[in-house]
């Protein structure tokens, strides 16, 4: 008897419905302890971090607003690819 069932990817057992690339989640289930992320709004994605409630979400790139709009997905960063000694 064969088995026809795929296992799951590394993030297929917990993807949010409706997102067409593998890897973003509602913004809803970000990490709010600082964590730097990939965040996502229609016009734009940039790394990012939730800075609290009263700063909401924080990115460093030069002549953004330190407090930026809400966004609507996010994403975990990769892996450093560099092993520096």
């Amino acid at each position: 008897m064969k088995n026809n069932t795929k296992p799951a990817g590394p993030s297929e057992s917990n993807e949010a419905p409706g997102y067409a690339i593998r890897g973003w989640q509602p913004i809803v289930t970000a990490p709010t302890d600082g964590t730097h992320v990939l965040l996502y709004r229609p016009e734009i994605q940039v790394v990012g971090y939730y800075g609290g409630a009263n700063s909401g979400w924080q990115i460093n790139a030069p002549g953004s607003p330190a407090m930026w709009p809400m966004p609507t997905a996010w994403m975990a960063l990769p892996a450093n690819p560099w092993r520096g000694s």
